[in-house]
């Protein structure tokens, strides 16, 4: 998600393993767990989870930075690989390739094993994620508001009958837009579905603190996506805070930036989490 520019000599690095966990439908999928160095008192640590985006793409085993910022932090952290992740079976990889609704629900098996693993404080559970990944986030808060007690979101898509919807001032996204119509469904006639999977439809039912960024220039999915979950939240009094740098598109490329960002979400999970 985040290129930091840290130097890692001298830093200790944490170890990354390969669990596997099963779908509530019997799907038999995998994430990688990455666990902060024991505690002196002994105490189970917190978990951050971090899906991927995509959501044609998949988190690979090895060193992620932002991994190990957090855990160097005092944080495990879980990256559940859900169905429509790329370089797995048929079943897994191309036959739910638009399940949005399943892949949210992969990623809460996911959290709900590790939390039952007795490794990490169940009480204790934030969400994080960027584009596709964000949407993920926030649909935890919605679907799972017992499950996590934070949610961050970078980038996220919040209503999809907005996202695809029939515009043609966007060039670049016209196509892509065009292409989710035809494989997932016309928010005109299609309406119920989209509610279900649009957390800013349904934020009434979000009810722990939330972290928005979004860079103003996005042309892949527009900031408004942020602008008006972040304004749903604040006229609901929903915890809320939020940093939208003005020159920035769907990823961040200016350092400074990039720093901030990551420097908002360490306050953040250490203020919630």
């Amino acid at each position: 998600m985040l290129n930091l520019g840290v130097p890692l000599k001298d830093v200790p690095l944490r170890p990354t393993q390969v669990i596997h966990f099963k779908s509530r439908d019997g799907l038999r999928l995998q994430g990688y767990l990455t666990m902060p160095a024991a505690s002196r008192a002994g105490a189970k640590p917190p978990l951050v989870v971090l899906a991927h985006g995509g959501p044609w793409a998949r988190d690979v085993w090895g060193f992620d930075p932002e991994v190990q910022f957090l855990a160097n932090r005092g944080d495990a952290i879980w990256q559940p690989t859900d169905r429509g992740s790329s370089g797995f079976a048929f079943d897994i990889s191309e036959a739910p390739k638009f399940a949005f609704a399943e892949m949210s629900d992969d990623v809460t098996d996911a959290v709900k094993q590790i939390a039952a693993s007795g490794l990490i404080a169940p009480q204790r559970i934030g969400i994080c994620g960027a584009s596709f990944s964000g949407f993920l986030a926030l649909s935890g808060a919605v679907n799972e508001p017992d499950l996590y007690r934070c949610a961050a979101s970078i980038a996220g898509v919040f209503d999809w009958s907005e996202l695809i919807a029939e515009r043609t001032d966007n060039p670049s996204t016209f196509l892509g837009n065009l292409f989710l119509r035809l494989k997932y469904g016309h928010p005109t006639f299609d309406r119920e579905k989209f509610v279900a999977v649009s957390p800013l439809l349904r934020a009434d039912r979000i009810r722990i603190p939330v972290f928005l960024s979004h860079g103003r220039n996005d042309q892949r999915v527009s900031a408004d996506q942020s602008v008006k979950m972040l304004k749903t939240l604040k006229n609901r009094d929903a915890p809320v805070t939020s940093f939208f740098p003005d020159l920035e598109g769907h990823s961040f490329q200016s350092p400074r930036n990039r720093a901030r960002l990551i420097d908002e979400l360490e306050q953040f999970f250490k203020k919630d989490l």
